[in-house]
């Protein structure tokens, strides 16, 4: 099949990748995968994220359903890395969702987890053709979510025209991080990583108090450490990484704090940032927001900082160099 920008992009212009993959390939190696995972498993452990009254009572039914054909479907709390087989969640009702793009309703912590992780993430859909079988369904086609949303403000990120369209997208985000797994399965080189934060140093600034739509500091350092990023502990050590480290990527991700005393940027250290930043090296500096860790894994990729402005005024200030506003 051709390759369109849209369908490219995701792995063309992400670091240590150099491949590109059709929308058939992608979902093709990803439903491969969820057959190698779930084929011939008579233990299930499954996490759930958002999911209505009907179909909690849907899951059950079907758990009684398995057990009777001996397989034993058990619901986590939470998401466990090498241990959790699938998610189960809702599909969006999003109108202009181009077909087997399948998007999800929201994205949580869970669900992003078990991207990263190439596990199937499966709709209510699947739930019914299991129990209509009265068996376990390989997770594939349109029963799987293969796309994650982006913040509100970001929707150029699903963009509808794959012609004219030339950034990151997040179509087919969760199918890319499986079809990459699945490469590197069948013995593909590095140009297969499907890490999207692999090699960047990321400092989280600010305090992070849990808060309408702020996330705990503890899930940051989850998802960045599960991206696989760097956690710099201290502003001390992220001024040390501009010093020692000139061929590298930094991504100062601030909190919503709105005054620079809350913001964990010191005068001292936004002088040695806004120096750096001046500087002619090969070095990567974004100050974004929080969010911007939540698009660039639903995008499988870094993305720029244009659409991040942090609050604080030293925050916008930094953010204003790094992305050329």
């Amino acid at each position: 099949a051709t390759v369109s920008v849209l369908e490219s992009i995701s792995e063309q212009d992400s670091p240590g990748r150099s491949i590109t993959m059709s929308d058939d390939t992608k979902l093709q190696l990803a439903d491969e995968r969820y057959k190698e995972l779930l084929q011939d498993k008579q233990s299930i452990n499954a996490i759930t994220s958002s999911l209505s009254n009907d179909d909690k009572c849907m899951l059950e039914q079907l758990r009684k359903e398995l057990k009777k054909a001996g397989v034993t479907l058990k619901v986590l709390k939470d998401f466990k890395p090498n241990a959790t087989d699938l998610c189960i969640t809702s599909k969006s009702s999003t109108a202009n969702v181009p077909e087997n793009y399948v998007l999800a309703k929201v994205r949580t912590l869970k669900v992003m987890r078990s991207a990263l992780a190439g596990i199937p993430i499966v709709t209510p859909d699947w739930l019914r053709a299991c129990l209509e079988e009265k068996e376990l369904v390989i997770p594939s086609a349109n029963n799987c979510i293969r796309t994650l949303p982006p913040k509100a403000g970001t929707e150029h990120l699903l963009p509808l025209d794959s012609v004219t369209h030339t950034g990151p997208t997040a179509w087919l985000g969760v199918a890319a991080y499986a079809a990459l797994l699945q490469r590197q399965s069948e013995g593909g080189g590095d140009e297969y990583e499907h890490l999207p934060l692999l090699d960047t140093s990321v400092f989280l600034c600010g305090q992070f108090h849990k808060g309408p739509g702020v996330p705990p500091k503890a899930d940051l350092h989850t998802l960045l450490r599960e991206s696989g990023a760097n956690i710099i502990p201290s502003a001390g050590a992220a001024a040390k990484k501009l010093k020692d480290d000139e061929d590298s990527t930094l991504v100062l991700l601030c909190d919503d704090a709105k005054s620079d005393k809350q913001s964990g940027i010191t005068e001292a250290f936004s002088k040695k940032i806004t120096t750096a930043l001046a500087e002619q090296t090969n070095r990567r500096i974004f100050i974004v927001t929080f969010n911007w860790l939540f698009d660039s894994v639903s995008c499988g990729e870094i993305l720029d900082a244009v659409n991040y402005q942090p609050n604080s005024p030293r925050g916008k200030a930094l953010w204003q160099l790094s992305a050329g506003e």
